[in-house]
């Protein structure tokens, strides 16, 4: 085993308990409660991490498409395997900042 491989294996899940704890820890229960300012917050600190995953969320959809068969499904599996969390999250905060917005119009 290498230490890439190693690394990988390691990285992925603490990557997405990261985004869980984050997420439902930190966020307030009522978008009523809190302020514009940190569902602002919230809402580009997760587009940051969907943006940093998309690279490597690429790659694995390239490597999957290998198979041969249903290649367009493979690369999306394969997509989202790695952004699918963090693009789930981007879009839940986006909700809430929208929500937050309209209501304070």
């Amino acid at each position: 085993m290498t230490i890439v491989a190693s690394f990988g294996e390691l990285f992925i899940p603490i990557f997405y308990l990261y985004q869980i704890i984050f997420y439902l820890f930190f966020r307030k229960k009522e978008p009523k409660e809190s302020t514009l300012k940190y569902y602002k917050f919230t809402c580009v600190t997760n587009f940051l991490i969907f943006c940093a995953t998309i690279p490597v969320g690429l790659f694995i959809g390239i490597m999957a498409t290998d198979s041969g068969e249903h290649q367009m499904i493979s690369f999306i599996l394969g997509f989202l395997f790695i952004t699918g969390l963090p693009l789930l999250f981007f879009t839940w905060s986006l909700r809430d900042y929208l929500i937050l917005q309209r209501s304070n119009k």
